[in-house]
């Protein structure tokens, strides 16, 4: 082998390397499978890449998205995760909706799911009849996980995800969390 070779190799390995780390973690389930149009329109998984979301224009909007897909944001799954000075952490299934749907309150769940306060539906509503209209068979998708990632790759829905993600995490910010007993959190271990 020769140094460019080399080169090579370790390139691949490390791509490889961050590819398993990606699909592995739990904060960062949106990523995982996640596909990129190649040049001759078909799919490939790309690793190190550019991503067009981090061209939207709006700035609140792009750091929203990228909050949401690398789990920095204001949901219940991420911020009871971890321990604060005041709180332990808690396992997922006491991470439950701040609007006491009973169910984790996750960025699926905040996106696509959540009933909790009449805030979320009609900008749901508005969010869905632009996707579908932008990408056939959009809703024949067989998991929320895999409507989002086809959401997702879309380019043209790249400024409309990131303004949804935006308004939907704001509502739920401008609400607190719904924290369960400490003493759960020791019992559920």
């Amino acid at each position: 082998l020769n140094v460019k070779e080399v080169i090579k190799e370790v390139q691949l390995g490390c791509e490889k390397d961050l590819q398993v780390s990606i699909d592995n973690s739990p904060k960062t389930k949106l990523l995982c499978d996640r596909r990129e149009k190649t040049a001759g329109g078909g799919w490939s998984v790309k690793t190190l890449a550019f991503r067009h979301y981090l061209f939207v224009q709006v700035s609140k909007h792009r750091l929203a998205l990228t909050r949401l897909l690398l789990s920095e944001h204001c949901l219940a799954e991420e911020q009871l995760r971890r321990a604060q000075r005041n709180r332990p952490p808690f396992p997922s299934h006491l991470r439950v909706c701040r609007f006491e749907c009973g169910v984790e309150e996750t960025p699926l769940h905040a996106l696509f799911h959540c009933e909790g306060t009449q805030e979320l539906l009609p900008l749901r509503d508005e969010f869905m009849v632009i996707a579908d209209a932008r990408i056939p068979g959009l809703r024949d998708a067989p998991t929320t996980q895999k409507l989002f990632a086809r959401i997702y790759r879309e380019r043209s829905m790249a400024s409309v995800l990131a303004r949804f993600t935006f308004h939907v995490l704001s509502i739920f910010d401008s609400y607190p969390l719904l924290v369960p007993d400490r003493g759960q959190a020791s019992n559920s271990s």
